[in-house]
């Protein structure tokens, strides 16, 4: 699974999509599911989170996470706000400054 940022050539609005592999007795197909604005850049997010995470051993700086969210297409306030969300309600916690699962 993976989700895609792409731009309309003409009006230069992000559309987010989800592309997922689905195999078959004829080979593997993927499908192509356009999601609402929200809830992409929410998963988006998530999957940029635990990507970071993944990469540095389940320890990593706020800033690590900010760059890879905006490399990705995500707003940096956006990231910073929902960082902050997922600390807040118990979903991540930080420890000597450091984002922790």
């Amino acid at each position: 699974m993976a989700i895609v940022k792409i731009s309309c050539p003409h009006c230069e609005d992000a559309v987010f999509i989800e592309v997922t592999e689905e195999k078959g007795t004829y080979g593997t197909r993927l499908n192509a599911t356009v999601l609402p604005s929200d809830k992409a850049r929410l998963r988006l997010f998530e999957e940029v989170l635990s990507g970071v995470l993944e990469r540095h051993n389940g320890i990593a700086p706020p800033s690590i996470v900010v760059m890879e969210g905006t490399k990705r297409g995500l707003k940096q306030e956006f990231v910073r706000k929902t960082l902050n969300a997922y600390v807040n309600t118990g979903k991540l916690h930080i420890e000597n400054g450091n984002v922790m699962r």
